[in-house]
């Protein structure tokens, strides 16, 4: 289930789904660990004698953010109960507390009672072995524990500044609040969760009533006890009020907004600026960026990667996309760079500087797949040994080359040669090394490594653009710090590939680049020339303009090959793309869904090949498309289903919001450009 409403601080990330249940609680890291993992914390509601949980189809949601703000801005209404319901969730910008405001109006045309039951279900540390939930009496709240994790549950009213009941218990204690009354269990032990009450009286059609709930996260019962009494005294208004103030502050600043923003449609003004702070939320405070927070997600990942055919039942649940891998993170960096935030770009390659992995020879260093926000290796799909046993790098090489170019973008950006300096050697060289030798000496290009799909082993377009890219950027660098022969050896290596590229991975015959190779035995090329939005990469990275004849015409057979037709259409990952596929005509090869990604792509080459203001037509048009399926609260999907527009596959997806901030971008600077 999509996750609609990110949150967070950059240690503790929450999300609510599309039936506003609180889904992942991830605490101390963005991303790391989950303590709510498959675990539903859902709202329920008694008013005037009736019981109803949020997610019940009795109620009309809206889940929505404010307006520029990591704040929601839930509106649910049950005409049965006679109740409106306005609800404000965000966590502090620096305390770790999620801060929630409840505003209840009575549309029953009298005054009803209203009581607010507040679930909180676990899996602290991401199992529920183990697990204690129990009543605090000095706090006057619940607290769920293990380990070195704690969570309190605490609230008020306006006339007292306590839960007004509760009860824990086994996995079922939800089932306690339906009758309106808790029977004040107080502790459960094992598999457990808990529900804790607020009592808001007599509710009014022509006054708002206001409650507050808080979940606090910490190391120690003293931690989160200590957070609890910071909202008691400061007041969860005042904490809430802060924390929307920065927000629409860090989004809005005049000084980072782009020449001509505001003559872009609204729409796509909206998504620029939901796209950033989505992307912002995603950072977590030691730098790394995480893929999304959707742990559901585990259900269709393929134990052959996050790209391949959903898993039979013996697998489901064992993967999630709450990593870092170097790639999102060095694109999504980049895009935040560009849009004004080097904040965030220097402490991911800070992040990125901490975790490579540098060879015995001190010269050599490259990124492995993914990685945990704490900067431990991640879950690897990609085995040490290839088909025939032969030892093998389990590496993606282009996320080695997209971070010595998020590097050099973040140079660019910042003017920061103190920063520079202090990667020069053992990334930059390192990196650059690394790229320069881990090439087939018969033909100047890279060694096979795997696809940015996760899909498949070869010499890849997009590795192959990136590559070329980084060590472009390496010169420019070693130049800068006069080592003219490295610079000669890096801009040799470039060209080497770039003439393998046109010597071996251009296919005649079809009249276009392929998007692999591989070679035979006896060494004979084998290309394979499957559509793929990936191909893009060629010219983005700047190997080769966007009107040479060979780009134009594969990026034309991209077009026309993968453009998914209809309301809810879009440019598909490659021909054939099963992956989360659920309307594929009977009979028919599949396409594969949209990927809004994609669809950004086919813009970006656009702008490069505008000519004339007319040019722009185009990628505005996806631009808006891509504004317009984006769920109510603004987040991207990785790819849609085309027949209904629902999400399909991670949501929201970090690097979809990413490509946005860079897609707006670039079309401005076209724009002025041609103008």
């Amino acid at each position: 289930m999509p996750r609609d409403l990110p949150l967070s601080n950059g240690r503790l990330l929450v999300t609510f789904d599309s039936g506003y249940a609180l889904r992942d609680i991830y605490y101390p890291h963005a991303g790391m660990e989950n303590h709510a993992f498959r675990c539903r914390s859902r709202l329920g509601v008694w008013a005037a004698g009736q019981f109803a949980w949020l997610d019940d189809p009795g109620w009309r949601l809206s889940l929505c953010y404010a307006q520029d703000s990591l704040m929601t801005n839930v509106e649910a209404e049950n005409t049965q109960l006679g109740l409106h319901l306005t609800i404000e969730d965000a966590v502090d910008l620096d305390r770790d507390v999620l801060l929630r405001r409840f505003t209840a109006r009575s549309i029953a045309g009298r005054p009803i009672e209203v009581r607010l039951f507040l679930h909180l279900d676990v899996a602290i540390g991401g199992n529920v072995v183990g697990d204690t939930v129990f009543y605090h009496p000095e706090h006057e709240a619940l607290i769920a524990y293990k380990n070195v994790h704690y969570l309190l549950l605490g609230g008020r009213t306006a006339e007292r500044p306590k839960l007004d009941g509760w009860t824990t218990g086994r996995k079922n204690s939800w089932q306690d609040a339906e009758d309106g009354v808790l029977d004040g269990h107080a502790l459960s032990f094992g598999s457990v969760d808990c529900v804790g009450e607020l009592r808001l009286g007599d509710v009014q059609a022509d006054e708002a009533t206001v409650a507050y709930a808080w979940l606090a996260a910490g190391p120690s019962i003293e931690a989160v006890g200590a957070e609890h009494q910071l909202v008691l005294e400061r007041g969860a208004e005042a904490l809430l009020q802060r924390t929307q103030n920065y927000w629409r502050t860090w989004v809005a600043n005049e000084t980072r907004v782009p020449a001509g923003f505001y003559d872009l449609p609204q729409t796509v003004q909206a998504l620029y600026r939901r796209s950033l702070l989505t992307a912002r939320a995603h950072v977590d405070d030691g730098g790394a960026i995480i893929a999304s927070p959707d742990s559901e997600i585990s259900a269709a990942y393929s134990p052959s990667g996050r790209s391949g055919p959903a898993m039979t039942d013996v697998f489901q649940g064992v993967e999630n996309y709450s990593y870092a891998w170097p790639r999102d993170g060095a694109l999504v960096a980049m895009a935040l760079s560009n849009a004004g935030y080097s904040s965030a770009s220097s402490a991911y390659l800070k992040f990125c500087f901490r975790t490579l992995i540098q060879l015995a020879d001190k010269e050599h260093a490259y990124m492995l797949q993914k990685y945990l926000p704490n900067g431990a290796v991640a879950s690897n799909v990609i085995a040490w040994i290839d088909a025939d046993g032969n030892p093998r790098l389990p590496i993606q090489e282009d996320e080695t080359a997209l971070v010595l170019i998020a590097v050099r973008d973040h140079y660019e950006r910042s003017g920061d040669l103190e920063f520079a300096s202090m990667l020069y050697r053992k990334m930059i060289i390192g990196m650059a090394n690394f790229l320069t030798d881990f090439r087939d000496p018969s033909t100047g290009l890279p060694r096979p490594s795997q696809d940015l799909w996760e899909e498949r082993q070869g010499i890849h377009a997009f590795t192959v653009a990136t590559v070329w890219r980084a060590l472009q950027d390496a010169a420019d660098f070693t130049a800068l710090f006069s080592e003219p022969e490295l610079t000669r050896r890096y801009r040799d290596a470039a060209a080497e590939i770039k003439y393998g590229v046109e010597a071996h991975l251009y296919d005649e015959q079809a009249g276009r680049f392929a998007r692999s190779l591989t070679f035979d035995a006896d060494g004979s090329p084998q290309r394979d020339t499957v559509l793929d939005a990936s191909l893009w990469a060629l010219t983005y990275f700047g190997m080769f303009a966007a009107d040479d004849p060979r780009i134009v015409a594969t990026m034309a057979a991209v077009q026309a090959g993968l453009m998914v037709p209809g309301e809810h259409g879009g440019l598909a990952r490659f021909e054939g793309d099963t992956y989360q596929l659920r309307s594929a005509e009977p009979g028919h090869v599949a396409v594969g869904n949209p990927w809004p990604l994609c669809s950004l792509w086919l813009a970006q080459y656009q702008l490069l090949r505008a000519k004339e203001a007319g040019d722009l037509a185009e990628p505005l048009a996806l631009l808006e498309t891509i504004s317009r399926g984006a769920l109510p609260s603004g987040v991207l999907a990785e790819q849609t289903d085309p027949a209904t527009g629902e999400p399909a596959g991670a949501t929201p997806l970090t690097w979809a919001h990413g490509t946005v901030v860079l897609t707006v971008l670039e079309y401005l600077r076209t724009k002025a450009r041609l103008s």
